[in-house]
């Protein structure tokens, strides 16, 4: 897989994690730059986890995303799911009160970027190859 141990992570915890998500949060600190937007603030419609067989996806809709703003989050709940980051550190980050340093991004292998909506236009982004059991028709639905 992309992540290695990912066995040694508690999901309850990136579950909570991600409840938290939902919302409208200032992402200056999940964003490597962000003085190059007019503004960081980002609602997140829906965040969740979904498994298919032995792997795990995150799926996170929202209205925008920031420079490396999914990578960021995608590595922070890593970090809670494995116990490095506790939910309170969680919330200073989307508070927009944690420190830069707590930021690391998580590999870009394995991330794909599944839909994009503009008002009345339509246009999914199909990956040349996508991970095993899991579709268009999958994310689809979940959205939907």
């Amino acid at each position: 897989g992309h992540y290695p141990h990912l066995d040694k992570i508690d999901f309850a915890y990136v579950d909570k994690a991600l409840e938290v998500l939902a919302g409208q949060h200032d992402f200056v600190q999940v964003c490597r730059q962000p003085l190059l937007h007019s503004s960081t603030l980002c609602t997140i419609y829906r965040a969740e986890r979904l498994c298919v067989g032995h792997q795990c996806y995150i799926l996170i809709k929202g209205d925008r995303f920031l420079r490396s703003m999914v990578r960021i989050l995608v590595h922070t709940l890593l970090e809670v799911g494995s116990g490095r980051l506790d939910l309170d550190g969680w919330t200073r980050l989307l508070s927009a009160q944690a420190s830069s340093k707590e930021v690391k991004l998580a590999p870009p292998q394995g991330l794909y970027l599944a839909k994009v909506d503009y008002a009345s236009i339509d246009m999914p982004i199909v990956p040349q190859v996508w991970p095993a059991g899991l579709n268009l028709h999958t994310i689809k639905d979940t959205y939907d």
